[in-house]
């Protein structure tokens, strides 16, 4: 067998195999690409004061778990009030999340503590992030009013800890009053600057459903790990057709194999 032969076998080979191949891991990223993305955690706050808002931070943890599930595959939730408490520990976001939502209840008048342990509860959420091995980005998400009252751990102590994780917080200030009074921040102060310092954000969301949708879309697009360095194959650049507007569009299975079969036929008469 000449040495002419054997290239053109290992070229139709290469052309009607392995290509296509490359292509449809191309077109669905999401089937090559199958190391957790993102482990988050979700704080509610349950305190008495939230009674009347209860329902509403239901809906948003269902909404979070809706953005989410195809980006963080693990997640746990905790509630605060009274006390801290596990919802639910490590599962996938699109059950586990999901799953609390009827056990996120308001605390009742005369609990024990009185308080609304906001700090304690961010303490407990980052050490369990920060525990965490795999090999993902880490986000913190915290639904409530915005203020501590009687834990602890200290805010200082928190910012530090969140910062040595390298845990994004996310701040989702929920109540059914006004969070500013005139120009000062009554509720969310060191939110605010707890999701500054760690490169995420704190939103306003009040009670508002038009609030929440761009909020979540906004942690979506800041928390979602960058798509440097990930295992994507992609159509060169040189093998992509102008479209409208100058945008680049991959080239279609159709034209691909045209290319290739003028190859082949180019090598065919090389060979001959």
């Amino acid at each position: 067998m000449g040495w002419r032969t054997i290239l053109s076998s290992w070229l139709l080979l290469f052309t009607f195999c392995v290509l296509p191949c490359d292509l449809f891991s191309a077109q669905n990223p999401s089937k090559v690409d199958r190391e957790p993305q993102l482990s988050l955690g979700i704080l509610v706050d349950t305190g008495v004061r939230q009674k009347n808002v209860i329902e509403f931070e239901r809906e948003v943890v269902n909404s979070i778990a809706e953005a989410f599930e195809n980006v963080a595959p693990e997640s746990f939730v905790m509630k605060y009030g009274d006390e801290v408490e596990l919802l639910q520990d490590w599962s996938p976001l699109e059950t586990g999340a999901r799953k609390v939502l009827t056990r996120i209840d308001a605390d009742m008048e005369g609990g024990k503590n009185h308080g609304d342990l906001l700090n304690d509860a961010i303490d407990a959420a980052l050490l369990k992030l920060a525990a965490r091995n795999a090999p993902a980005a880490k986000a913190l998400v915290i639904i409530g009013e915005g203020n501590d009252a009687g834990s602890a751990a200290k805010y200082s102590q928190l910012k530090k800890l969140a910062k040595s994780s390298h845990v994004q917080c996310f701040g989702l200030l929920v109540a059914d009053h006004a969070l500013i009074g005139g120009r000062v921040r009554r509720f969310g102060f060191n939110l605010y600057d707890l999701a500054g310092s760690t490169k995420g954000k704190a939103y306003d969301v009040g009670t508002s459903r038009k609030h929440l949708e761009e909020a979540v879309k906004d942690i979506l697009k800041k928390a979602s790990p960058s798509e440097e360095g990930r295992q994507t194959l992609v159509v060169p650049a040189a093998w992509s057709i102008p479209g409208k507007k100058g945008r680049q569009q991959q080239m279609t299975e159709q034209r691909w194999y045209g290319v290739c079969l003028h190859l082949l036929d180019r090598c065919a008469v090389g060979i001959s």
